[in-house]
């Protein structure tokens, strides 16, 4: 048995790829919450990778906005984004926080990890985060060709 590395791109529930404003005032949401599933040879005892693509997007010239990520109940990051500047971000997914699939999932069930996307204090009049191209990178256990 050998470990690769694997990935999944975090989706909405239609399927299409996850992208979202935080806070949503439209929808009056501080938090966004996706779940997804992991292959059942997930390696949950080792590091996993998050990445995500964040724009800063301005209410008139004002941007503040402080936002934290959870994975699993576990804090992974937190940040203040205080300009506009696109950024490409990975956090690091410590061991022992993934759960991978179970081996009977019931049908129609949602994924058993759940990530969130809280703001956690906007200091500004306005302005907003949008966060799009969610990627998680992991290990997993494949037999030797």
């Amino acid at each position: 048995m050998v470990n690769i590395a694997d990935y999944i791109i975090i989706r909405d529930n239609d399927g299409r790829w996850a992208k979202f404003d935080l806070p949503d005032d439209d929808h009056h949401l501080a938090q966004q919450v996706r779940r997804f599933l992991l292959p059942d040879n997930v390696r949950v005892d080792e590091a996993a990778i998050l990445s995500y693509m964040l724009d800063g997007v301005p209410f008139g010239d004002e941007l503040d906005v402080e936002y934290a990520i959870r994975l699993n109940d576990h804090h992974i990051m937190s940040q203040r984004i205080k300009s506009t500047q696109t950024r490409g971000l990975s956090d690091l997914v410590g061991g022992d926080i993934l759960v991978p699939r179970p081996a009977h999932l019931p049908e129609g069930a949602l994924g058993n990890n759940r990530i969130e996307f809280n703001e956690v204090q906007r200091r500004s009049n306005g302005g907003y985060l949008r966060f799009y191209n969610i990627v998680l990178w992991f290990q997993r256990t494949v037999r030797e060709p």
